[in-house]
């Protein structure tokens, strides 16, 4: 799951430009789900498993796994939780609505 999870790559160019779709009907779009909130879904559930963390929402994973792990001294899942849900945000405010 994390090899998985690491094949994912950044959608930047050559000079740190956003790589964007080219063709279809998102052309000229970044694709929010895929390269956004994908590695925060995937980091959450490989950071879950190897702690036993037993939560499921992707939110929640990083907090649980933390709580007991010894990891919540060094390093905050806060950040984390915060940066996937104002990516959320992002994509939900800025999908066109189904018609």
């Amino acid at each position: 799951m994390a090899a998985n999870a690491l094949r994912n790559r950044p959608p930047l160019g050559l000079v740190r430009d956003f790589v964007v779709e080219s063709e279809g009907e998102h052309a000229n779009t970044l694709d929010l789900k895929l390269n956004g909130s994908t590695p925060f879904v995937d980091a959450a559930r490989v950071f879950a498993l190897a702690t036993g963390a037993e939560a499921t929402g992707t939110a929640a994973r990083p907090a649980r796994a933390s709580q007991g792990s010894g990891l919540a001294t060094q390093h905050s899942p806060r950040p984390a939780a915060l940066s996937y849900s104002l990516t959320l945000l992002f994509s939900f405010s800025l999908s066109e609505p189904e018609r």
